[in-house]
């Protein structure tokens, strides 16, 4: 049965078995715990809650909420095994646990609701979704106290042995949405306790959303899938799951095929094709640049619902200019990021951003209550959420606009921020990308070009190496237990498949942290793609240490993958590496010597 075709009453109908079977299958000790389930009507709540993960906000119609199945576009995954490219349920990923992985924008949270939906809707295998936005834990909340509430949604009286009862028969799935937005002070009280569920119930399978380099992606009890990004294939279909007729919608296509403009390389997210859609409908053109689209977009979200009403101009709130406004809201979405707040903010981290924000502008003062009027009743750039809380409506509005407040800061200002961000650069990741387009010469006089020649010589002794021994001893220590996994072929069971390398921290500096790219490439050129089994019970006998991490996978060193396969293909990927990095470098300097050569103007004098 099609998803997009189901309702409430559908749901239960789908539901009740299951319900059934849970209900029956508890022992006699929990039953009280699900009282309630073994009412009549109960199908019937039960397919209300799973529905609400159905029902979304979204950046296309932020005013209110829709059904995710009425627009929803499958991901497609990288590295997939043999057959299987998009995701359409949990199953699809295998058994174990998983972070999905991705960058801004490229649908991790309606993934991860649509997979949630899917472990009821789909009867082959169905498991109680336990759906958890992870930006919603506080200091005061913990994982266990999250999965209490949400099973209390479900009418369960949840305790510690209903909870293990769930857990240990395979019956249900904890779906965690959003890593990479936990409060800072919480990340390693989260990943302990989500990897102590993941020792202490097996059975248990996990599903974690984050963009890269986080805490999660370290545990060696999950597994990473990355997700794919868009391709020129996908716009037409993704645009009609929007609601675009076929004719608005090639013609879009058709702008962005045609266009000279630098923004048409970067919509390679479904966020960053929407934002596109949006400015080319207010504009008939997409924007020449980076800075210049997102100066569109700050427009044509204050203006979109006003296009059709003749000679109307909307009121702000805050009684700002649009330009005034747009500069408090750089100002905000910086000091935000800087106080190390995530996409939710409560009403005193709300107010501290704000106050500090209207230090450092000029002539934009207002009152904070019209402001946020402004921000989320007019722009709905900003949601309000719960009791006194300030949702982004999307991660990446804070970081370019934090950009956007860098990008107009003095020189010396951009100095502090460049060395600050150099030394906490995961904080600052999405805001440095867009830094990189927006604040082009200072980006690289200031940010590219001394990192880059802080990490280079870390490039060049490795490149040095002849033997997989040496190069383990001269990793940076921040790699750590370097090693090759292969995973076996489902679809051929003799067979093993390349699917994982390395665990390791984060590194000092953004540009030897690419090392995190580097490893994998130069894994998955050197070591063969396939082993069968024959040839695995080979290189044993040959005195190759290989580990069965389960029935399903085997490991072996990085050092061992080195030296039987090959020295010539590691030195080729890691001296292709340094020659990327010394021109980017090269054109960082060009870029730099630019910004110094712009006083000498002042040495030009008119001819008399």
């Amino acid at each position: 049965m099609s998803v997009t075709a189901l309702s409430i009453p559908a749901i239960a109908k789908i539901a009740a078995p299951f319900i059934k079977e849970i209900y029956e299958g508890v022992k006699s000790e929990y039953r009280h715990s699900l009282k309630k389930w073994d009412a009549a009507n109960f199908p019937r709540k039960f397919a209300k809650r799973i529905s609400s993960i159905d029902m979304v906000r979204t950046i296309w119609n932020p005013e209110k909420s829709v059904s995710l199945r009425s627009f929803y576009y499958p991901c497609k995954i990288k590295n997939a095994e043999p057959g299987q490219s998009h995701i359409d349920r949990i199953s699809d990923l295998g058994n174990e646990n998983i972070v999905i992985q991705g960058i801004v924008g490229q649908g991790k949270s309606i993934l991860m609701r649509h997979l949630a939906l899917q472990e009821i809707i789909n009867t082959e295998k169905q498991r109680l979704p336990v759906f958890i936005e992870l930006r919603k834990l506080s200091p005061t909340t913990t994982l266990i106290d999250s999965i209490k509430n949400c099973l209390t949604l479900y009418d369960i009286d949840a305790d510690e042995p209903l909870i293990k009862h769930l857990a240990t028969t395979g019956k249900m799935t904890l779906i965690l949405d959003g890593f990479d937005e936990l409060e800072t002070q919480i990340v390693k009280r989260v990943t302990h306790e989500i990897e102590d569920l993941s020792i202490k119930f097996p059975e248990l399978q996990i599903v974690v959303s984050s963009r890269p380099n986080n805490e999660i992606q370290k545990l060696s009890t999950f597994r990473i899938t990355e997700i794919s990004p868009l391709t020129p294939k996908d716009y037409l279909p993704f645009l009609r799951k929007l609601g675009l007729k076929t004719v608005k919608a090639t013609d879009i296509i058709q702008a962005i095929n045609t266009s000279p403009s630098k923004v048409s390389e970067l919509i390679t997210t479904p966020l960053m094709l929407t934002l596109v859609i949006f400015v080319y409908q207010s504009e008939s053109q997409i924007p020449e640049d980076l800075p210049e689209f997102f100066e569109k977009l700050f427009y044509t979200v204050f203006t979109r619902h006003d296009k059709l009403k003749p000679a109307f101009e909307r009121q702000h709130y805050s009684g700002l200019s649009e330009r005034k406004l747009q500069a408090l809201f750089e100002a905000f979405c910086f000091m935000s990021l800087q106080l190390g707040r995530n996409r939710t903010l409560d009403q005193r981290q709300f107010s501290e951003a704000f106050d500090l924000a209207q230090d450092y502008t000029q002539g934009t003062k207002c009152e904070e209550s019209n402001f946020k009027k402004d921000i989320t009743k007019v722009s709905c750039l900003m949601l309000e959420e719960g009791v006194g809380e300030t949702t982004f409506l999307h991660k990446s509005i804070a970081e370019y606009h934090s950009a956007a407040f860098i990008k107009s800061c003095d020189d010396s200002f951009a100095e502090r921020f460049y060395k600050e961000a150099s030394m906490n650069w995961q904080s600052w990741s999405e805001c440095l990308s867009f830094l990189k387009s927006i604040d082009a010469y200072r980006f690289a006089k200031l940010f590219a070009s001394p990192n880059i020649e802080k990490a280079l010589p870390v490039y060049r002794e490795l490149a040095r190496c002849t033997d997989g021994k040496s190069i383990v001893s001269r990793l940076p220590g921040w790699i750590k237990n370097l090693s090759v996994f292969y995973r076996e072929n489902k679809s051929n069971h003799k067979e093993y498949f390349l699917s994982l390398v390395g665990t390791w921290t984060n590194a000092d500096c953004l540009y030897e942290d690419e090392l995190k790219d580097t490893v994998p490439d130069i894994a998955f050129e050197t070591a063969p793609q396939f082993l069968t089994t024959d040839q695995i019970e080979e290189l044993r006998d040959q005195g190759v240490p290989i580990l069965n991490n389960s029935e399903h996978e085997i490991e072996i060193s990085f050092s061992h993958v080195i030296d039987i396969w090959g020295i010539t293909k590691y030195q080729s990927v890691l001296n292709r590496k340094i020659d990327e990095l010394e021109q980017r470098l090269g054109e960082a300097k060009i870029l730099a010597e630019k910004l110094s050569k712009r006083s000498l103007i002042f040495d030009k004098k008119p001819q008399t």
